[in-house]
Parts: structure tokens; sequence; C-alpha cells
């Protein structure tokens, strides 16, 4: 059997990836910030990410992930439209 084939036959068997909440990805982001940012710019960008998570757009974007993350098919994964975008 071929790769594809056999990709296309098994990719909805495949756990689907569990979504984080937002406070778990912000949390992330910030480690990822630390080492590049003096002091004042990172102070600056955790007040910004607490803004971000209590806002509305937080919120309407995790509810936007957490539909796509429960849909059947394409995209098989949450982040795999936004992935496919960038590349």
């Amino acid at each position: 059997m071929d790769i594809v084939r056999h990709y296309d036959l098994n990719i909805n068997k495949v756990p689907r990836l569990p979504v984080p909440t937002v406070e778990q990805t912000m949390t992330r982001y910030l480690e990822t910030m630390r080492p590049i940012l003096n002091d004042a710019d990172y102070e600056r960008t955790v007040k910004q990410t607490h803004e971000f998570i209590k806002s509305d757009a937080s919120k309407q974007l995790q509810d936007h992930v957490l539909k796509v993350a429960k849909g059947e098919g394409y995209p098989y994964h949450y982040f795999e439209d936004a992935w496919d975008d960038m590349y």
C-alpha cells in the first residue's frame, strides 16, 4: 500500500491533540520571550499578556480553536489550517 493511501485511510484514527487553555498558551509564550527581552520589555509583555487573557478577544479565539478541534475531517488538528497557511 502506498504511503499516501495509508495516511488517508488512517488519519481519522489518530487521537486529536488536546487544546491548551489560553493561560497555558500565554505561559509558554512568556517562557519563550523571556530570554530575548530585556527586563522592561518583558514586564510590558507580561502586562499585555495578562490583559489579553482577560479580553473578549482571547475568549473568542479560544472558542474558535475549540470548535475547530471538535470538527471531523480537515483540519485534523486545531492548528493545522493556520500551519498550512504559513508554508
